[in-house]
């Protein structure tokens, strides 16, 4: 990996880069940063933005503008967790249109291909992750239902910030693995937000949010 970005460094040259200290990866354990993905994907850092707008202008931004690369602008792409969990939509050009996508979770990335068609009306997809302990693995999915949920940005950005209801999670206090083998079974100790008035917006309509209330006390026995 430490050879990789290296030659990534090297072969676009000091003009791509922010300066002279600069870090590709963030701290003590040497996480891909948005700098080094956009080093990787399109030759040149820029501003380190994978969003649909420019944070100076707030207006509609491509990711590949001004890359005259062949084939890599019409095939690669990129799609973030971040635009559910924040509301923060990924640029168009790195969502639409492609065949290979990079997956960012939040805290990893993993690749994506669009594999051919198993039926009418499903899509194919294929998911490569080589982090260990889990990987390296590929895994199959087919999706298929409505898809009208992946729109195009807007042309300027809108505010999407939404107050959160009374009772929905705040924050999380603390986190405890449970007893299950499954690595992904947690249980967590969370506040549930309470009716701020100095904090206007839209509430937060998610059919998915559970609504807790202060008196509810499922914690376990944990320390």
């Amino acid at each position: 990996p430490a050879a990789l970005v290296g030659a990534a460094a090297l072969t676009v040259g000091p003009s791509n880069l922010r300066g002279p200290g600069m870090s590709l990866v963030d701290g003590p354990h040497w996480l891909c940063s948005s700098d080094l993905m956009c080093l990787l994907i399109r030759g040149r850092i820029g501003d380190g933005n994978f969003g649909a707008w420019d944070p100076g202008t707030r207006k509609k931004q491509g990711f590949y503008s001004g890359i005259v690369q062949q084939p890599i602008p019409h095939t690669l792409g990129l799609l973030s967790a971040m635009e559910i969990d924040e509301g923060i939509k990924v640029a168009d050009d790195l969502k639409f249109g492609k065949s290979v996508w990079v997956l960012h979770t939040g805290d990893h990335f993993v690749t994506m291909r669009h594999a051919q068609d198993s039926c009418s009306g499903k899509v194919k997809l294929e998911i490569f992750d080589g982090l260990q302990p889990i990987g390296p693995i590929t895994y199959y999915f087919l999706v298929s239902g409505d898809r009208s949920l992946a729109t195009q940005a807007e042309d300027v950005y809108i505010n999407s910030f939404k107050k959160k209801r009374p009772g929905q999670p705040d924050d999380i206090i603390q986190a405890r693995k449970t007893e299950s083998s499954n690595y992904r079974d947690w249980t967590f100790e969370v506040v549930p937000a309470v009716d701020d008035p100095t904090v206007s917006g839209p509430l937060d309509d998610d059919p998915n949010e559970p609504i807790f209330s202060a008196e509810d006390n499922h914690a376990d026995e944990g320390p």
